[in-house]
């Protein structure tokens, strides 16, 4: 009943004939015709998938059914058709499909691919080298037919639907036919270029069915698959493969034919990996496609030179990006680029402590457009392109920036922009531990770095520490800080001057975001501190947890009515445990020891001691010990 429909729909839809369906005249030769009546299966599960034959009650015939696992990522069943297709220069694959129903959102469908490719296995239609797939994306969506990764409005659920695909690989471009069992035409396309072209396809040698996503089991069904191929004795075979400087191959990039002894691959990388992970950077970077001319049976074997970066440790194309925006289509590496970017990055481990330089292929830009890295902090670049760096314009722009081994840095914007680019890479400069001058004008003042974590541990000059009022609201504890996060606040100390000190502090890594016992907040751009607010630009923010502080003098008084302008890098103290009414403001009480490792008995007799211990009759301004405890004469 069902076959005996598609055929009549077919002809009378002019798409079933002895011949092609899409392609130029050519007589197809049949390889394969399974009606899945004689119990086959056909199809082998790889990964989370149940593959069956059973009889389907609509059709009352035999079909396989192949089903996807609930909540897996990577449920997939292949089929080789190498040695139907092999050696083909036209391939054309028909089947009846139908997809069940579900509740759960999903990718789910058939691929015809190039079983010698990596796959992102389960993933739609992004199932890299992919000729061609039909199926659906999730629930609320009606795609797909999908050629070039990308998708075209199709398929629906619990419905039987008739395939059919061809693939020139002399032309590496496809065409495609889907209808309805009454001959209803829902979807065609012809002589749509590869995607993945240029990653090595040499034949579609596997049909494979993949899901992923689901909440739910989801049931697939084919039926009546037919291979029929085509040969022309007049065209030459020819690969194109990426090598480096001593002509060692790093990838195959194309397989394909030719009659008239040219080739041209588009869409190559920047950047290329081999099975080691070494990175390779093509030579010219000013395009991304390669012409070839005088092709024959005795010279089939071209290259494009490539040359290895041991110094690189990251890349990656704009259009891969967690982005929000399409891409545009071109001679750019890989094809595309990214446009508009909002709010995207990409993550970076940092393997080792050292001077690294981002380079980026800016497309188009603005005056307010940047591509950066940024840290924990995320509202802060460490580094960027476009605005506020000499590095305007287009092209390959470069600037460094300071990693510590294991943190994760963020490549992008964390913010709209409107910098378009078309790939990063990051090569490590030096492996020199990298340090950040810090330096203070006074004997104390409050400190924040947006863009590193701080090692104070072993620092001669400069102390940190955190500051909270105390339970009884009469005075600021300070806790001393080894390790100061990036975007966190302190109280520096310099410890023999009052004049304050200078020192080069080392950059470390903590995956901490504060310290404890600490109510300093942090300013990273000019703000006015008010006792109930802070106004940053035109933007006024009303506080959580009590009333503001600024720290004048050694001690923290309440903040002017009239408002007070901290610069970047400084920071205030928020508080409900400290009187308003207090005019004297809160002075220091250390917590624990600083540059004194045991205060002795003579120190806790009453009299006042220098951090020298030597007793003081008079004091100056400064830090003392009496009693036990660090007091500060002012």
């Amino acid at each position: 009943m069902k076959r005996k429909l598609l055929s009549l729909g077919l002809l009378a839809a002019g798409l079933l004939t002895a011949g092609n369906v899409m392609a130029d005249d050519i007589t197809y030769e049949e390889k394969l015709n399974c009606t899945f009546d004689n119990s086959e299966t056909l199809f082998t599960s790889v990964s989370n998938v149940t593959v069956a034959n059973a009889t389907d009650e609509t059709l009352s015939s035999n079909v396989v059914t192949l089903t996807g696992s609930a909540s897996k990522s990577d449920c997939y069943a292949t089929f080789d058709i190498s040695d139907y297709t092999s050696g083909a220069t036209n391939v054309k694959i028909e089947f009846d499909s139908y997809f069940a129903s579900t509740s759960a959102q999903y990718f789910i469908g058939f691929s015809v691919r190039d079983k010698n490719i990596a796959a992102a296995h389960g993933d739609g239609y992004k199932n890299t080298g992919a000729y061609i797939n039909f199926g659906n994306v999730r629930a609320n969506k009606t795609d797909l037919v999908g050629v070039n990764n990308s998708q075209t409005t199709g398929a629906a659920l619990d419905t039987w639907y008739h395939v059919v695909f061809e693939i020139d690989l002399a032309k590496l471009k496809c065409s495609y036919a889907v209808t309805k069992t009454d001959g209803t035409s829902v979807v065609s396309g012809s002589s749509v270029a590869f995607l993945d072209a240029t990653s090595g396809l040499t034949s579609p040698s596997q049909i494979e069915f993949y899901y992923r996503c689901g909440t739910a089991n989801i049931l697939a069904k084919m039926d009546n698959l037919v291979i029929s191929t085509y040969t022309d004795e007049s065209m030459v075979a020819y690969t194109v493969n990426a090598v480096d400087g001593s002509n060692n191959v790093i990838k195959k990039l194309q397989s394909a034919y030719t009659s008239d002894g040219t080739a041209t691959v588009e869409g190559l990388s920047a950047v290329l990996t081999d099975d080691e992970g070494n990175f390779y950077l093509k030579d010219d970077t000013t395009t991304f496609k390669a012409s070839f001319t005088g092709i024959t049976a005795d010279n089939n074997t071209l290259t494009v030179p490539y040359t290895k970066q041991s110094s690189m440790v990251f890349y990656k194309e704009g259009e891969s990006f967690n982005k929000t925006s399409g891409t545009t289509k071109g001679d750019y590496s890989g094809g595309s680029y990214v446009g508009y970017v909002s709010k995207n990055y990409a993550t970076f481990t940092v393997p080792a402590t050292g001077t690294y330089k981002m380079t980026a292929k800016v497309v188009t830009r603005n005056t307010a457009s940047t591509l950066g890295v940024y840290g924990k902090n995320t509202s802060t670049y460490r580094a960027a392109v476009g605005k506020g760096t000499s590095n305007t314009g287009v092209g390959n722009q470069s600037v460094e920036f300071y990693g510590v081994e294991g943190e994760t840095l963020y490549i992008g914007s964390p913010t709209y922009n409107s910098l378009s680019f078309d790939y990063v890479f990051i090569t490590q400069e030096n492996t020199t531990a990298p340090t950040l001058e810090v330096s203070t004008a006074k004997q104390y003042v409050t400190y924040c770095n947006a863009l590193y974590d701080l090692d104070f541990s072993k620092a001669s000059s400069l102390e940190a520490y955190a500051a909270a009022v105390n339970d009884e609201g009469t005075a600021i504890t300070l806790t001393k800080v080894d390790v100061l996060p990036q975007g966190a606040a302190v109280v520096l100390y310099a410890k023999d001057s009052e004049s304050g000190a200078k020192e080069n502090i080392p950059l470390t890594y903590t995956a901490n975001t504060s310290v404890d016992n600490n109510e300093l907040i942090g300013v990273l751009s000019a703000t006015t501190v008010y006792q109930d607010k802070i106004v940053v630009g035109e933007t006024e923010t009303s506080n959580t947890s009590g009333t503001n502080y600024i720290l004048q003098n050694g001690t923290f008084y309440l903040a002017n009515s009239n408002g007070n302008t901290l610069k970047a890098g400084k920071a205030y103290l928020q508080s409900s445990k400290a009187s308003t009414s207090s005019a004297k403001g809160l002075p220091f009480a250390f917590e624990g020891t600083t540059g004194i490792n045991e205060i002795s008995s003579a120190a806790k007799n009453g009299k006042m001691y220098n951090l020298q211990g030597v007793e003081v009759n008079a004091p100056a301004q400064g830090l003392y010990i009496m009693n036990g405890k660090k007091v500060i004469v002012k």
